[in-house]
């Protein structure tokens, strides 16, 4: 990082502070922020070394005010509050990173969500993109799979659902290698991301760039991040949930509005027998025997099937269930003696003649 991204950075992470902190205008803390954050904003120190001496002069500053947990809380708040605008799960995961850098003055975060007994990282931010080693590291981890072995942090912090700080990379061996011989981590948190009893993913920081030391009320803040990320992805699989139920009834109201439709729009059958002044010969069934011998559910049923009437429509005409229809033409059809519904038709259409 160049003199000039340094700079920029420092004025940036200063304004950040006074936009969220609060603090009443003239007060000597703010006082001393404004003066480096306008001098660093337009007018460059000619070295590093300038530089680093200026940065010496308000860093007690910054962090005394970082210390304060009401401005810790504040700025996780903002970061979450904006995280609220992402519209689907893998823009909250993606946008975390940038996020809990900013909310927490974090130099590296990276995102993973967990699948099985593995984590795989889905977001990498650091404040030093371009650097090799930054770079080398994202390389790494684009694409990984890490089992989350027995032992591990990341499968202690998972177990305990509660974060981890790792002091010292370099004599702990049950992190994640890479993270001290690839990244150049001496140190980081890792915190579990939960959504209801379940854990959805994980997160790591570090401060290894700036210098500055992890400290507790670091992991404090990166769990209020963890909590607060864990609830907007309830929230939105909460959403796709209405959204779906919403899309069921819709569909089930249109069905039910079509079925209507078709039932006051189809045209109606009625099959009234005449009266006959004969009484049919012995073993001939005419039209008013057949129906003396039928239900008077049987009867509606055999009204509308010798109008040409299928099951369906039968069912539909009589707010019965098809399989109910089924039943009752079976019955007809023994009664009348009769192998099909054609055949009984046809019996029925004789026997009108012959009146």
């Amino acid at each position: 990082m160049d003199i000039d991204e340094r700079r920029v950075r420092l004025s940036a992470t200063i304004r950040s502070l006074l936009d969220v902190s609060h603090l009443p205008p003239g007060s000597p803390d703010v006082e001393v922020l404004e003066r480096a954050a306008e001098r660093w904003a337009t007018d460059a120190p000619t070295s590093l070394a300038d530089l680093a001496g200026e940065v010496a002069a308000v860093t007690d500053t910054v962090q005394h005010l970082m210390a304060q947990p009401l401005l810790a809380a504040r700025r996780v708040n903002v970061a979450l509050e904006r995280l609220q605008n992402a519209r689907t799960v893998d823009e909250v995961l993606r946008s975390a990173a940038s996020e809990l850098a900013w909310g927490c003055d974090f130099d590296r975060v990276l995102v993973s969500r967990v699948e099985d007994s593995s984590w795989l990282p889905v977001a990498w931010h650091a404040t030093d993109s371009g650097s090799d080693q930054n770079q080398a590291m994202a390389e790494l981890l684009r694409g990984n799979r890490i089992a989350l072995a027995s032992g591990m942090v990341e499968a202690e912090a998972l177990r305990r659902r509660a974060p981890a700080l790792v002091r010292n990379t370099a004599v702990q061996s049950r992190t994640f290698a890479p993270f001290h011989d690839v990244g150049g981590s001496a140190s980081y948190i890792v915190a579990p991301i939960l959504t209801g009893d379940r854990v959805f993913g994980l997160l790591h920081v570090d401060t290894d760039a700036s210098g500055r030391s992890i400290v507790d009320s670091d992991v404090a803040a990166v769990r209020a991040f963890a909590n607060g990320v864990g609830l907007i992805l309830e929230r939105l699989a909460l959403l796709d949930k209405l959204m779906a139920q919403k899309q069921h009834i819709k569909s089930a109201l249109a069905a039910a509005e079509q079925a209507v439709e078709d039932l006051t729009s189809s045209p109606v059958t009625l099959a009234v027998p005449s009266p006959r002044s004969n009484a049919p010969a012995t073993g001939e069934l005419g039209p008013a025997r057949i129906e003396d011998r039928f239900t008077t559910r049987e009867r509606e049923v055999f009204a509308l099937l010798i109008g040409g009437a299928t099951n369906a429509q039968i069912a539909d005409r009589l707010t019965v269930s098809e399989t109910t229809v089924k039943s009752h033409v079976k019955h007809i059809l023994r009664k009348m003696k009769a192998t099909n519904r054609s055949q009984a038709i046809a019996q029925y259409l004789a026997a009108g003649e012959r009146r």
